[in-house]
């Protein structure tokens, strides 16, 4: 499975999520609809090297795409 870490209000999110609509290899998580899934990515972000970059110029990282172990 396929996790696609993403913000209703996020344009860049809308975007992607479009892509994916209707695939059932992807789960398109809304980091902004319940608690549980925005501490979920948080802990994700917080103890992944690959957020880095994203965090250096205080961008938040998504949308985030998960395959297994690999991040994009």
């Amino acid at each position: 499975m396929i996790k696609m870490y993403v913000m209703q209000t996020c344009p860049d999110c809308e975007y992607v999520e479009k892509q994916v609509m209707g695939n059932p290899n992807f789960e398109v998580i809304d980091i902004g609809k319940h608690v549980r899934n925005l501490k979920q990515f948080i802990k994700l972000r917080d103890t992944n090297p690959a957020f880095d970059e994203a965090k250096a110029v205080d961008d938040l990282g998504i949308p985030w795409i998960q395959i297994s172990s690999l991040c994009v």
